[in-house]
């Protein structure tokens, strides 16, 4: 039932003089049950003179506990201002004015307390006011609540009552005191719950129910039209555009959540939340006028979604298990892959759903600048190239297409700067070229073609496809690669291409950088070595120095050079190069480097200091000292 079908529903229930029955609104967990009593049951009903009480069953346990609840919620509704929703006081409110007044002030400080804090918050509350209460929650509950008063009982389902003391209790709101209850509810679960307490349990409450809720109704909200009312204005200030301009993208982001069967709108609420993030850049603004930014921002959307999503399901890192019907789930084993790669090119979505990281702005922007060029490009090879891997993927193609698609796909792999395929979709693109060429040969599909292309392109822009690598854990088979997925020894081969490359390419930047006639600046060394992934690239770039030259460089450095050279030395990471590449020859070129360090050469004061300090640092790393014949 839609939610103006249902407001309709409920008046006709306010306006029946008979008072001896409830009704229900049953929906399953997240559907928006509370937000629509919240932020339209409470408007709406109020503006008729209504006053709603809303209270959670979630832990009750006994009736002293459920008339404390009760009571906290009575002065809650109090507290947030009127009584009737028409900006003018009620009669309660009259009548006990000053009472009001006074705990209006105190009630806020303790909703955040706990469900419990009720009766003696209360009264905690009254005395500071000059008023002693010495009754119990109900007698206070059958005091304050007035005529025109409606009790929302919400989450039955987690209620910790038996089902005939929770029905007694109803029976007691409805029959003896005459109110107007409405209960909320995720039936199927209540059910499950009675069932696993016997036969007997379900029965009784079956029964109470025939005889107390007369009405159930079912609780189908409308989407979309919801998502644009929680979610519209804040698109639209992200994109720096009119709330109906960011209420087109919303749509369509709530319309791809109920295609991927989501209608939670606590989960929609979360994934929205990377707006939290997505603020402290600029990215996004003006996406109106450009649709690849706009499509970036629905993915960003649609991904914080799956990762929300998985994390509710227990599901950590969104692949399907390794005993999937490869009948039934192989298409769904390449979209699950697919949104896995994407999440791992987006790393500031997962870092703050789930472990409440906050990403620096340059950082998320870079993330999302290679993201756009990635899946969103805008050279036409490229998106050809995207169009045809999207076929395979999804088994939406005819034999007859697979030349046309090795063709676009082949087209596309020059460098991404010059509008060529994204290095993040190379694996997907050689998964395609062998599976088609081992299928249908007549296709033209060439793996070793393919990979030939691919290391060209690499070559010319280098530093972008090593970025890739370090964020890519699907794309580029990285450690953590999941089982479930088959690995393309091509991708392999490419990976190590890639970063045998960048460390050729690290070495003659760091002899460059020796080599350079006037003031010596190490920073370049120094860069290149903490940009290796590994121990053995480290070493390989330091063993490619000449140990004596760097020592006697090391004198026409500058102060600051000075010090982030020591401060490389005493890290834990200069340590560990010496543990773990114990027999490289780095040991031996360290002792080199420091015997060869001569703090007289120089007059400059801080200069011949920090040498000493350097030298002194080296020879407590190794062991020993320039004057030790022992030392190793």
């Amino acid at each position: 039932m839609k939610e103006s079908e249902l407001m309709e529903a409920i008046k006709r229930y306010l306006e029946d003089p008979t008072d001896d029955y409830a009704i229900m609104i049953t929906g399953a967990w997240g559907c928006g049950k509370t937000h629509f009593v919240e932020n339209r049951l409470k408007t709406e009903i109020g503006a008729d003179g209504w006053r709603v009480v809303r209270i959670s069953m979630f832990g009750v346990q006994s009736e002293e506990v459920f008339y404390d609840r009760l009571l906290t919620g009575i002065f809650s509704s109090v507290g947030r201002g009127t009584e009737d929703g028409t900006g003018k006081r009620g009669k309660g409110t009259e009548r006990f004015g000053n009472l009001f007044r006074g705990i209006k002030k105190k009630i806020r400080r303790f909703e955040g307390l706990g469900k419990d804090a009720g009766l003696s918050a209360i009264k905690t509350a009254m005395r500071k006011t000059g008023v002693q209460l010495n009754v119990g929650s109900k007698s206070v509950v059958e005091l304050l609540l007035r005529e025109k008063s409606v009790v929302v009982l919400d989450d039955l389902e987690r209620c910790l009552l038996d089902e005939t003391r929770l029905l007694g209790l109803m029976d007691a709101m409805i029959e003896s005191q005459g109110r107007k209850v409405i209960l909320l509810a995720n039936e199927r679960e209540l059910e499950r719950a009675l069932e696993s307490n016997g036969e007997n349990a379900k029965q009784s409450y079956l029964a109470a129910k025939e005889k107390l809720v007369w009405h159930v109704y079912p609780f189908d909200p409308d989407i979309c039209e919801l998502s644009q009312e929680l979610f519209g204005s804040r698109i639209a200030n992200l994109m720096g555009v009119e709330k109906s301009e960011g209420g087109k993208l919303v749509n369509r982001f709530a319309t791809g959540a109920l295609g991927n069967g989501v209608n939670n709108i606590r989960l929609l609420k979360r994934a929205m939340s990377i707006c939290d993030v997505l603020e402290n850049t600029q990215f996004f603004k003006q996406a109106n006028d450009d649709s690849r930014r706009a499509s970036t921002l629905e993915s960003v959307l649609s991904l914080s979604l799956k990762a929300v999503s998985d994390a509710a399901m227990g599901r950590d890192d969104g692949v399907p298990d390794s005993d999937l019907n490869f009948n039934t789930e192989y298409v769904q084993q390449f979209v699950e892959a697919s949104q896995r790669e994407r999440l791992d090119a987006l790393p500031f979505i997962e870092n703050y759903l789930l472990r409440g990281q906050v990403d620096s702005g340059e950082e998320i922007e870079k993330s999302l600048e290679a993201f756009l060029m990635a899946y969103h490009p805008s050279g036409e090879k490229a998106e050809r190239a995207n169009a045809a891997i999207s076929k395979w993927q999804y088994r939406t193609f005819r034999n007859s297409d697979a030349p046309s698609m090795v063709s676009d796909i082949m087209e596309s792999i020059v460098p991404p700067s010059d509008g060529g395929l994204g290095f993040e979709r190379y694996r997907d693109a050689l998964l395609v070229i062998a599976d088609l060429g081992a299928r249908l040969p007549e296709s033209g599909a060439d793996e070793e073609a393919a990979v030939e292309k691919m290391k060209i392109a690499v070559d010319a822009d280098l530093e972008a496809a090593r970025g890739t690598i370090g964020r890519g854990l699907i794309c580029w088979q990285t450690a953590g690669f999941p089982e479930e997925l088959t690995r393309v020894a091509a991708i392999d081969e490419l990976r190590e291409y890639i970063l045998d490359q960048c460390l050729r390419s690290s070495i003659r930047k760091a002899q460059m950088a020796l080599d350079a006639p006037g003031c010596f600046q190490p920073g370049e060394i120094i860069s290149s070595i903490k940009a290796e992934r590994d121990v053995a690239g480290k070493t390989r770039i330091l063993l490619s120095l000449d140990p004596r030259l760097a020592a006697r460089r090391l004198s026409d450095c500058s102060v600051d050079g000075l010090y982030s050279v020591h401060e490389l030395i005493l890290s834990g990471g200069a340590r560990g190069v010496l543990h773990f590449a114990e027999g490289s020859g780095i040991r031996e070129w360290l002792v080199a480097f420091s015997d060869a360090i001569d703090p007289s050469g120089t007059d400059e004061i801080a200069v011949k200091d920090m040498l000493g300090y350097i030298q002194q640092a080296v020879w407590k790393m190794v062991g020993g000292s320039k004057s030790d014949p022992d030392r190793k």
